[in-house]
């Protein structure tokens, strides 16, 4: 039957970058063609057309998390993102156990550029960031840049007079010929693709029968395997996760019990910052350091500023000798009450 024979596809790489567009195409049996505008892309039904998105869009990171969904990994991802989740696009686009390199993109942007592509009539069939294209370890010279893929995978783009501020990336194997032609070369032997969850491509089924099979075939499945347990194994594992964190947190800051505690803990992360403004505190920790360092022994449990009243209340995991406040510092007030140590200046 004739629709079975199927032909050997060309392919379409096309790259997103600050001057706009690049692509570089091949039909079978002919030689390679570029060009820089969409308008010039020659027309083709037979083709596999794959778009490279620039480094400088999409933001890549290595998270290894053991039996983690799409949620818990997107928080894992979070301290590293400049603006909110919600406005992201965030996927695992590799996997190898419980390590994954995730990316994420300005949701809306990924849509303009897959709506300008579809209004010069052309749909890729994958989507990925073009420091993926790159083999790890190695750095491309590409439109007064460089693109690098590092040794754990993930990838950025430099100005070409920055690269020589870095000299670990400077070791990075650089790649010579044509920049773009490696680009395409590696797009198509890379099978990563962004185009997952809302943006995922649903083909149109070409076939009454073959419809007809799947639908059935779904309604099976979905007798068989309710999706209401993997809701509930999802919920249970954030249910986990948030408790864990709320315990950790607890332990350093035991009178606090926050709702949103990886925010917290942000916060917590921004005091030293603004707690080297205030002297008082690091020239009483100065000034009692001899008496600190003979309790070395007695794990520290928590520690409480009073920036008011100029006190530090230590809370030790064992009871203090009463001893201790003997051997006080000049000028230092020291008061002993079991397991907690308090430091203040003299009046």
């Amino acid at each position: 039957m004739k629709f079975l024979n199927k032909r050997p596809k060309g392919w379409l790489v096309i790259l997103q970058h600050a001057q706009g567009w690049r692509w570089c195409r091949q039909q079978v049996g002919q030689r390679p063609q570029q060009g820089e505008t969409l308008a010039d892309v020659p027309a083709s039904d037979d083709i596999d057309t794959i778009l490279l998105i620039a480094a400088e869009h999409v933001t890549l990171a290595r998270v290894t998390l053991p039996n983690a969904n799409r949620q818990s990994l997107s928080w894992q991802l979070e301290p590293l993102l400049s603006e909110e989740m919600d406005n992201l696009h965030i996927v695992s686009v590799e996997r190898h156990g419980d390590e994954h390199l995730m990316a994420a993109i300005n949701r809306d942007e990924l849509q303009q550029m897959l709506q300008t592509l579809s209004d010069h009539g052309i749909v890729p069939q994958r989507v990925m960031p073009a420091t993926l294209a790159l083999e790890a370890g190695t750095r491309l010279y590409f439109d007064d840049q460089w693109l690098l893929r590092l040794e754990d995978g993930t990838g950025l783009s430099l100005p070409n007079d920055a690269l020589t501020q870095f000299p670990s990336l400077s070791a990075l194997t650089p790649l010579e010929g044509d920049s773009l032609l490696r680009l395409a070369q590696g797009a198509r032997d890379c099978r990563t693709s962004l185009l997952h969850g809302e943006f995922a491509r649903r083909p149109a089924l070409r076939f009454p029968l073959l419809a007809l099979g799947t639908a059935i075939m779904l309604c099976w499945l979905s007798v068989i395997f309710p999706p209401l347990w993997q809701g509930w194994q999802a919920q249970q594992a954030v249910t986990q996760l948030n408790q864990q964190l709320l315990t950790r947190y607890q332990h350093y800051f035991p009178a606090e019990s926050p709702e949103l505690v990886r925010r917290a803990f942000s916060r917590k992360a921004a005091q030293p910052a603004e707690l080297s403004a205030n002297p008082g505190l690091l020239a009483l920790l100065q000034n009692a350091s001899s008496l600190l360092g003979k309790l070395h022994e007695n794990p520290l449990q928590t520690l409480a500023w009073d920036g008011t009243t100029q006190q530090l209340q230590l809370t030790f995991r064992d009871a203090l000798p009463s001893a201790v406040s003997n051997d006080a510092p000049e000028g230092i007030e020291v008061v002993v009450k079991e397991t907690q140590l308090m430091l203040s200046r003299k009046s």
